[in-house]
């Protein structure tokens, strides 16, 4: 069967032939047409890739593959650090959501919220309590992943106010601890609204009021008030079954928090830090946990960072994982997966159908779940990235769509999926 695209392309030649018309213009409206055709068609196998599961298994090494040029855990990282930011601020409508049912609540919340930032990171946005005036941040480690430098938000005056990424002031990680959840990172200069958080002397007792402010699910500066239900030391969790072991003295509470509060403060009624929220316990709303203040103070204290030194067994060093060929409905393809954290279990892979009419494919799991999140593709496979595909809350939507007219994997700007 002969294409379409080839049926259109011969008609307009022979009508320039006829009318002398230069082959110049022949071949600028095939490459309009061909472009065109791929915007159409890419969306929708961006969508479908979207829903490709992630094989963490172990892969071949097939020295007939042919190497690309390693993609190390920093592309992955600004992949997602500028996805991430671009959702964070893009129409976002900033209320002041706190429910306070008296004067020291709405004191304890226009203070403390003044010192709690928006922490956007290469693994999404988080909390942070500012505890200096010279623009030091406690945060969890988390929520920082490993990134070098993240963006902060702090609250802007008001109760409705838009963010806009001229909003963000660069803050540099200086360390972190990752058995104990906790990192510190520093800003050259906070705004003049910004007021540090005094942090408590002991442990807080059980019954005592706690007040925790931060990003429940990306709705920013919310209030929720609790009581502490337990301190317990010693108390050792993790994230998952291939995760870090982590282990520290906590605040149990049942102050009401989600994704997003990680970081951010929990403080008592005298407005002193008591803990820092990092989790919650799965299925079990009523039960979450803050990393204590003597913790904090202790990794203030603390020289350099503290993390695990545990890497993968294959080739971390190199980043690939394996290499080989595949086949799925499309036809076969090379691909090259990647490691890029040193955790085991592929986060990255590179995909090139032998049919060379299609294109190069990189697909990036950003924040470990098991899913893809990000889509770059090289439409015309001369080794520069066109175009990619931002799912940025983890719904298996595509919510964003880079451009890339400097070719380089990292989007220059960003538009709304139609």
């Amino acid at each position: 069967m002969i294409p379409k695209i080839y049926l259109i392309v011969k008609s307009k030649v022979l009508k320039m032939k006829k009318n002398k018309i230069s082959l110049v213009a022949l071949f600028s409206a095939a490459s309009v047409m061909t472009n065109q055709c791929w915007a159409a068609n890419t969306m929708e196998e961006a969508r479908a890739l979207l829903n490709k599961p992630v094989n963490i298994e172990s892969q071949a090494l097939d020295p007939n593959i042919s190497n690309v040029t390693t993609i190390n855990q920093n592309t992955v990282q600004a992949i997602g650090y500028e996805a991430n930011l671009n959702h964070a601020v893009k129409d976002v409508k900033l209320t002041t959501t706190s429910k306070a049912r008296g004067a020291m609540e709405v004191a304890i919340y226009d203070q403390i919220s003044a010192g709690t930032v928006l922490i956007v990171a290469g693994d999404g946005l988080g909390s942070g309590a500012l505890i200096t005036e010279n623009g030091y941040i406690i945060t969890n480690q988390h929520v920082v992943g490993k990134a070098k430098e993240v963006a902060i938000f702090f609250k802007p005056v008001g109760n409705s106010v838009n963010l806009s990424k001229k909003d963000a002031i660069i803050g540099t990680v200086v360390k972190v601890n990752e058995f104990k959840d906790l990192a510190l990172v520093k800003v050259n200069s906070t705004p003049p609204s910004a007021r540090p958080i005094a942090i408590t002397n002991g442990s807080p007792k059980v019954g005592e009021d706690a007040h925790a402010i931060g990003h429940p699910k990306g709705e920013f500066w919310t209030y929720t008030r609790g009581y502490v239900s337990a301190v317990r030391d010693n108390y050792k969790w993790s994230e998952g079954k291939n995760s870090i072991k982590r282990e520290a003295k906590v605040v149990q509470t049942q102050t009401p928090i989600n994704p997003g509060n990680s970081g951010g403060p929990l403080v008592d009624d005298e407005r002193k830090l008591i803990g820092i929220n990092s989790f919650i316990a799965p299925n079990s709303p009523g039960l979450n946990y803050a990393v204590s203040a003597d913790d904090v103070k202790q990794f203030i204290a603390q020289e350099g960072s503290i993390t695990n030194t545990a890497v993968s067994k294959q080739n971390c060093g190199d980043n690939i994982f394996g290499k080989g060929r595949d086949k799925d409905k499309d036809g076969p393809y090379e691909y090259i997966a990647y490691d890029t954290k040193c955790t085991g279990k592929i986060d990255m892979l590179w995909e090139a159908p032998i049919d060379k009419s299609k294109p190069i494919i990189l697909l990036v799991d950003t924040n470990d779940d098991g899913k893809w999140d990000v889509i770059v593709m090289d439409l015309n496979r001369d080794g520069k990235w066109d175009i990619s595909y931002h799912d940025t809350n983890h719904d298996g939507k595509i919510d964003l769509v880079g451009k890339h007219p400097d070719g380089k994997p990292v989007p220059t700007s960003f538009e709304k999926a139609s």
